[in-house]
């Protein structure tokens, strides 16, 4: 039986769309630019290309077993022992990753709000808040807020790029490719490609909630997609 908790597929492209968002403003971007300088946007199509690609391999996986989750069907490819084995590197995975983007977090709103709060406070605080929205509303409300948080972040992102226009300067994006090479620019690829890919993971077991799994390659696809230009 499918959990009564539904998502629909407009609410998978605003929880992509928002993971991917935060992830590229804030976690990805200076490594790029470091490594491979003017050519860092090259490295983020790379990346936003094989991110793309991932999704559609994990959702199109997991569509064909919208009954279970992905604990459940790699069980029933890899049988009971071997499939539970193949979940532990996701599991740890995933526990380290939730490490990293809290403190990620914290450290953020100390510079940009509570300079002289304890790191503890604001990651207890957050996991609080988490633990509430899961609590109340469990997957399906995480979708809602999304559906609401995503579209005033696109608004804001498009009003600034707009505002900025005039002060880009186009030309530091010269020489494009000369000064950098193909290895520094894939290397800068990496850390970007990380995080598409933790994104497109994710889908393995949001598929199980979607009230049309049909819809879960394109808008996951989309949502992937659309932040990676920026």
């Amino acid at each position: 039986m499918r959990n009564s908790m539904k998502i629909s597929g407009l609410e998978i492209f605003w929880i992509m769309f928002t993971f991917e968002v935060g992830n590229s403003l804030l976690l990805t971007l200076s490594s790029t630019i470091r490594t491979a300088k003017q050519d860092a946007w090259i490295s983020m199509v790379i990346a936003g290309l094989v991110g793309i690609a991932i999704t559609f391999l994990a959702t199109t996986l997991s569509s064909l077993y919208p009954n279970q989750t992905m604990i459940e069907y790699s069980q029933t490819i890899l049988g009971k022992w071997l499939g539970k084995l193949m979940m532990i590197p996701f599991l740890l995975l995933w526990y380290s990753a939730i490490g990293i983007i809290v403190h990620e977090f914290g450290e953020f709103l100390i510079t940009a709000l509570f300079h002289k709060t304890p790191m503890w406070v604001i990651v207890f605080t957050a996991m609080l808040l988490l633990i509430f929205l899961m609590y109340q509303g469990g997957v399906e409300g995480i979708g809602r807020l999304s559906e609401i948080v995503g579209p005033m972040v696109l608004l804001m992102i498009a009003v600034l790029i707009i505002l900025n226009l005039g002060n880009m300067n186009w030309h530091y994006m010269l020489p494009i490719y000369q000064d950098s090479g193909w290895l520094p620019i894939l290397k800068g690829s990496y850390t970007p490609m990380a995080s598409f890919f933790g994104e497109s993971v994710m889908m393995t077991m949001f598929v199980f909630f979607m009230d049309k799994p049909d819809q879960a390659s394109s808008r996951a696809m989309w949502g992937i997609g659309l932040p990676f230009p920026w």
